[in-house]
C-alpha cells in the first residue's frame, strides 16, 4: 500500500464486523473512531505507508493514549481494535505481518468484589480441582469473571460466538441490551483456550449449546448454580 488512507480496506473491515460478527452500530462506530485516531497518530509521525507500521509505532500510540488520560482498559480496547484490523489486512493479503502481534497488552487490574481481598481471590482461584473437567471449567469461569468484571448473569449466559481469542476480547450485552467490548487479559485467554480444547467438547457429548460455559449435562448454567459452585469453594 502506498498511502496511509486505507478507506477501502477500512470500510471492508467494518462491513465484515457487521456481517460475520453481528456487531451493533455503536460498536462499529467505536471501532471506526479508534482506527481513525490511530491513522491520525501515524500522520503526525510522518508515517505515510501502512506497510511501514511496526511494533514501536503501536507502542507509541498506546503511550500517546495513556498520556491523553485514557484508562488502561480503554488503551487495551484500542489495541484490540488494531489487532483485529491488522489481522484482517493479513488475511486480505494487504500485509505480510501483523505488528500488533509483537506488542504485549497492558496488564489489566482484576475486578475484585469489595468484600474480598486479593489474597482471598487468589485462594479462591486455587480451589477448583484441575484434575477434573468441571474443575477446569470453574477455574476458567473465575478467571473470566475477575479479568473482565462482568456480572454473574452476563458470565453464565455468555455466548461462545462472542468470545474472540485472536482479538483478545469478549463482547458483552448488559442491561438494556447495551453492547460493550471487554478485554480478556492473557491469563483469562489462556484458561478459555484450555477449556475450549480440553473440556467443553466432553461436557457437550456431541450436543450443541450456544453458551461458552456448560454444565456436566451439556446445558447452560444459571446464576443460582454459579453461586452454589462458589459456595462449594468456600465463598460465603
Amino acid at each position: 500500500m502506498n498511502q496511509i488512507i486505507v478507506e477501502p480496506f477500512l470500510d471492508s473491515f467494518l462491513h465484515t464486523l457487521i456481517v460475520e460478527k453481528g456487531l451493533s452500530k455503536n460498536t462499529i462506530d467505536a471501532y471506526s473512531h479508534g482506527l481513525r485516531r490511530f491513522l491520525g497518530y501515524l500522520r503526525k509521525k510522518g508515517i505515510k505507508e501502512i506497510s511501514g507500521v511496526g511494533k514501536y509505532d503501536i507502542r507509541g500510540f498506546m503511550l500517546a493514549l495513556k498520556a491523553q488520560g485514557l484508562a488502561t482498559r480503554s488503551v487495551v480496547r484500542n489495541l484490540v481494535v488494531l489487532r483485529s484490523f491488522f489481522n484482517f489486512l493479513n488475511q486480505e493479503g494487504v500485509l505480510k505481518t501483523n505488528p500488533v502481534s509483537e506488542v504485549d497488552s497492558p496488564k489489566l487490574d482484576r475486578k475484585l468484589p469489595e468484600i474480598m481481598t486479593l489474597q482471598e481471590v487468589e485462594r479462591l482461584l486455587e480451589q477448583p480441582d484441575l484434575r477434573t473437567p468441571l474443575g477446569i471449567r470453574d477455574r476458567t469461569m473465575l478467571e473470566v469473571l475477575y479479568a473482565t468484571g462482568v456480572r454473574v448473569s452476563e458470565l453464565v449466559l455468555l455466548p461462545l460466538s462472542q468470545i474472540d481469542l485472536e482479538g483478545g476480547y469478549v463482547l458483552v450485552y448488559g442491561k438494556g441490551s447495551k453492547e460493550r467490548i471487554v478485554p480478556l487479559g492473557k491469563e483469562a485467554m489462556r484458561w478459555v483456550a484450555i477449556y475450549l480444547q480440553r473440556v467443553r467438547p466432553g461436557l457437550l457429548k456431541q450436543r450443541e449449546s450456544p453458551f461458552l460455559f456448560v454444565s456436566g449435562w451439556g446445558r447452560g448454567l444459571s446464576r443460582q448454580r454459579f453461586w452454589k459452585i462458589l459456595k462449594t469453594y468456600g465463598l460465603r
